[in-house]
């Protein structure tokens, strides 16, 4: 309605639980995913404009402007870079601008699986002026407590502590399958092996609205060997034959992967 701000993330998500066992259903569902998905992306691209040019305050206006992040309309903004050295043995900024995509690229794929029950954020990239902006639906409840205790799934402080819950269990289980994702059991620092159906790194928050949402899905798909020197001590083990035709190559960041139509093509 025009001078009402719409909810960006309820109204994705509810379009995605829309029926879908008739055709008319399915085609009614499909065109609102689309409109949706749609006005998501042009609202977003305006607003990250806004960012860009400072027409927009940030939550965090006393931080540097590569830690400033911003929510407007109902979506989170923030920018590429490696703000925390998250991202200081992968290649820095670099990596921290490829993030990004790999992110996109995973949240595209848990997406197109359609899972019942499982909820991605909606994301949109923007690169402006030589700014990449990253644009997100907001988890109802997020802004209420601190990230440490809303994860109920998966590891915030890069496998130290590994958590996992029964909901994302039997919802991943399902999913890992279809992504050929093998289930593989992480140890955490206290020597406990914790078992899980995606890459560590990706996090599951269950929101105010009693939906199971993941999030951080940079590493969904697995590393490209060839692209993994970028002149640090992480080296790949090749065989002889590829060394000798120098593999691997010299990269600027440590985070290429493979692509989902080759893992694909490989299995069949």
């Amino acid at each position: 309605m025009p001078g009402q701000t719409r909810d960006w993330n309820e109204e994705l998500q509810v379009t995605r639980e829309l029926p879908q066992t008739r055709l008319t259903e399915r085609l009614l569902r499909d065109r609102a995913i689309f409109k949706s998905n749609s006005d998501f992306v042009a609202a977003a691209t305006r607003a990250a404009v806004s960012v860009v040019n400072g027409d927009i305050m940030a939550i965090n206006p006393g931080e540097t402007r590569k830690q400033q992040m911003f929510i407007w309309n109902n979506m989170f903004f923030s920018l590429g870079f490696d703000v925390k050295d998250h991202y200081k043995h992968f290649g820095g900024e670099y990596a921290a601008y490829a993030a990004t995509s790999s992110d996109l690229c995973g949240v595209r794929a848990y997406s197109m699986l359609d899972q019942p029950g499982l909820y991605t954020l909606g994301t949109a990239i923007i690169d402006y002026r030589g700014f990449r902006v990253t644009a997100q639906t907001i988890i109802p409840g997020i802004l209420e407590k601190e990230q440490e205790q809303l994860v109920v799934y998966g590891s915030i402080d890069f496998g130290k502590t590994v958590l996992t819950d029964k909901r994302y269990e039997e919802l991943l289980s399902k999913t890992a399958k279809q992504l050929k994702i093998k289930p593989h059991k992480v140890v955490n620092q206290s020597g406990d092996a914790i078992q899980l159906y995606s890459s560590v790194d990706c996090k599951g928050i269950v929101g105010n609205d009693n939906r199971t949402y993941i999030l951080d899905l940079l590493r969904t798909f697995p590393p490209d060997l060839n692209y993994l020197d970028n002149g640090s001590d992480i080296r790949p083990q090749l065989s002889p034959e590829l060394v000798k035709l120098g593999y691997p190559y010299q990269h600027r960041h440590m985070l290429a992967t493979l692509r989902q139509e080759l893992i694909e093509a490989f299995f069949e």
